[in-house]
């Protein structure tokens, strides 16, 4: 993948086009995705904490969101299941799991 990067850093220069500000852009860009990921986990993962403190059963949450993710009340078995309920399984697969 560098090999094809410098190939086109070398075509581009040649245009005189500078390539610096296409690259900073496209390593922005992939920085941002990674932070939003982290943030979004987080998130999960805080409001998981905030469920097992107020009493509620946290096992229900990734259903709760899916159930909340079928707008066509199609029911779960034929609803996809949302990124958010994944995510929230994995959580709890890594967090409370029972040892």
């Amino acid at each position: 993948m560098q090999v094809v990067g410098e190939q086109a850093s070398i075509m581009v220069q040649n245009t005189g086009i500078n390539p610096v500000p296409w690259r900073a852009s496209k390593a922005k860009e992939s920085v941002i995705a990674n932070m939003l990921i982290h943030e979004r986990e987080q998130r999960d993962r805080v409001s998981l904490f905030l469920l097992q403190d107020a009493g509620y059963d946290v096992y229900q949450a990734p259903l709760a969101w899916w159930a909340l993710a079928d707008q066509k009340a199609a029911g779960l078995e034929r609803a996809p299941l949302p990124a958010r309920s994944l995510n929230l399984y994995k959580i709890l697969g890594e967090t409370w799991h029972n040892e």
